[in-house]
């Protein structure tokens, strides 16, 4: 796992010993430091100040994960922190990097063992890879020119926040609902920009989208991606009072590369919204309690009880232990 803060590290790293990769050290240093509420690093702070700083962040970053000690070993550090955080270090012997070699490894039987299928296992990872990851296959990511990425999918994240589609149904939205407003994750791919707001553009999709009509939804074509965020969001609109009550719709909105972004990976440039308000078939939950089921069904009845119950899951099944399914009905039958 790769945690935010130590990417912000590792630029600031890059920065730091290579000009030539043109990321402001300080900056993502300081990036850091606003996020934590610390004091930020000054413009006319040396390298030696910046490399300190660094270290200390690092040392905030991995308390009691056992990750300092890498950090140490690859920065070949002679003096670490002492463990207490004050400011206080101790020395390090130059034998301390490097770990004992394990028992068996040094038994010449069990090695003898061992060589020849480590070493055709070791000819096999050799073959597999040169046949498979030659230079010409490998995709190269130019980090000049920035990018966007839809975020869905279980690699941005949790799917709840993160999901592949998105779907509902406006009955299910919680009472009486006039507008449903989606922000849709819109992850960076590239520098993020400590200065200025950058734009970019999205469209709908018209082959890949069905029963939309402009009445049911509001987006602008320009988007906003400000500055300091490394992910910002695509504002959807969708307007419940203005759907059908038998139609279904799909839309796909896509990026579009544009002057301040170029195009991301291929199936993270869409993403696809279905939407109804459609209660002609009952859901689950007027099936999964009892006091609903004795209730001859219909859609309008259905619609009154989840105006008023403010029910948002189709499977909702009362648990019986607080008489709130009878005050609903109670408050429905006047309008049924």
């Amino acid at each position: 796992m790769l945690k935010l803060s130590e990417m912000y590290l590792i630029a600031a790293e890059c920065g730091l010993h290579n000009a030539s990769t043109g990321i402001d050290a300080r900056a993502m240093l300081n990036e850091l430091k606003r996020a934590r509420g610390a004091a930020e690093v000054g413009v006319s702070a040396s390298p030696s100040d910046l490399r300190r700083e660094i270290t200390h962040e690092y040392i905030c970053d991995f308390k009691g994960e056992g990750q300092l000690f890498y950090y140490y070993k690859r920065m070949n550090m002679t003096a670490v922190d002492d463990g207490n955080y004050n400011g206080n270090t101790i020395a390090v012997p130059a034998d301390a990097y490097t770990l004992p070699l394990p028992e068996y490894e040094k038994n010449s039987l069990v090695m003898g063992k061992t060589d020849k299928w480590i070493t055709a296992l070791l000819l096999a990872v050799i073959v597999i890879f040169t046949s498979s990851c030659s230079e010409q296959k490998l995709d190269i990511y130019d980090a000049s020119r920035p990018a966007l990425n839809i975020a869905k999918g279980s690699v941005f994240g949790n799917v709840a926040d993160y999901p592949e589609e998105y779907a509902f149904n406006a009955y299910f939205l919680g009472g009486r609902i006039t507008d449903y407003v989606l922000n849709i994750p819109v992850r960076l791919q590239g520098v993020v920009d400590t200065v200025r707001d950058r734009h970019y553009q999205v469209a709908l999709v018209d082959t890949a989208s069905s029963g939309i009509v402009p009445a049911v939804y509001t987006f602008s074509n320009e988007q906003i991606f400000r500055h300091n965020m490394w992910q910002d969001s695509l504002r959807v609109t969708i307007h419940v009072t203005a759907m059908s009550d038998t139609a279904s719709y799909k839309m796909r909105i896509r990026l579009v590369p544009g002057a301040d972004f170029g195009a991301g990976q291929a199936q993270y440039q869409y993403v696809d919204i279905s939407f109804t308000k459609n209660l002609n078939t009952a859901p689950a939950l007027w099936n999964n309690n009892s006091k609903l089921r004795r209730i001859t069904y219909s859609a309008r009845k259905c619609a009154v009880f989840l105006e008023i119950s403010g029910i948002k899951s189709p499977d909702w099944t009362d648990d019986g232990t607080t008489g709130i399914l009878d005050y609903w009905i109670s408050l429905c039958k006047q309008y049924f």
